[in-house]
């Protein structure tokens, strides 16, 4: 899935201070549908009311919404258990699929043989490294043998996971079943994705929006009424796909395979936006157990 060049997205202080400034997690996907839609239904009644930019490669998207740079991010939930996410907190996830490991079956032989496998992930944190490291080790238990540590190598590598296997890592997480393995097919890649439940390890493969902590309450206004945006947009979307998919070929243009991901992925946006904080508490009490 093609994605728009990073250098040409807008920089939050040439901006209307009215709009929001979102900072995605990757490059764009259909799990951004509904912030997409209420983006272009004109969120607040401005133009722009929400504006998306993609992360480069290096980026610390919780260091920039400390400094303000970023009015919210969008992160996963083992991101919120790393050391930088301090002074921040989820306040909805707005998708939630499976996902895992994405692995190239032509180097999933390496594993058997004790050789290195280097994994791209756009969050390389120690905590989400580790559980990178976890879910191919208990693939590999199912398989009956061991995978030690040091050989799952995890580097920080923004954009698509599958732009980065063809420039030759041999794995990329956190991947997605209804985004980036069907992705992969459309590129005649042989993948094989491990997913985490697979494995008996919690889902992890979720989208959160999140905030400062100390945000002043007319932000938290805000934020509840960009929810309440977000929540009316899904839900159309959730109820007519086909809405889906022409916004998401305006959007990025796209052909056959783009179809066959927005469907697959619409049954996993939140049309009604999930305020618990259940899957980071269940990664909480892993890592605690650990």
């Amino acid at each position: 899935m093609t994605a728009p060049d990073s250098s040409s997205l807008p920089v939050f202080r040439e901006l209307d201070a009215a709009a929001l400034h979102i900072g995605l997690e990757r490059s764009r996907h259909p799990g951004h549908l509904g912030l997409i839609a209420a983006r272009r239904a004109g969120f607040a009644g401005q133009t722009p009311g929400l504006v998306l930019s993609e992360p480069a490669d290096g980026d610390d998207r919780f260091a920039a919404l400390r400094a303000r740079d970023r009015d919210l991010i969008v992160a996963g939930p083992l991101d919120l258990l790393e050391p930088a996410a301090a002074g921040c907190e989820a306040i909805g996830c707005i998708f939630a699929a499976s996902g895992g490991v994405l692995v190239r079956e032509d180097r999933l032989g390496r594993l058997r043989g004790g050789e290195l496998l280097r994994v791209a992930t756009p969050s390389a944190g120690p905590i989400s490294a580790g559980l990178c490291r976890r879910v191919l080790q208990g693939w590999a238990g199912n398989q009956g043998f061991a995978v030690a540590e040091t050989q799952v190598v995890v580097d920080a590598m923004g954009g698509d996971p599958l732009d980065a296997l063809e420039a030759g890592y041999d794995a990329a997480w956190l991947a997605y079943a209804c985004i980036d393995a069907i992705e992969a097919g459309s590129r005649r890649l042989a993948v094989r994705l491990v997913t985490t439940e697979e494995v008996g390890l919690p889902a992890v493969a979720a989208l959160e929006l999140v905030a400062r902590k100390d945000r002043p309450a007319e932000e938290r206004a805000r934020h509840e009424a960009l929810l309440a945006a977000l929540q009316e947009a899904t839900a159309a979307l959730a109820a007519a796909p086909e809405r889906a998919l022409a916004l998401w070929q305006s959007e990025q243009g796209g052909g056959e395979s783009d179809a066959d991901i927005v469907r697959a992925t619409v049954p996993f946006l939140k049309a009604t936006i999930d305020r618990t904080p259940s899957r980071c508490q269940a990664l909480h009490n892993l890592f605690a157990d650990a």
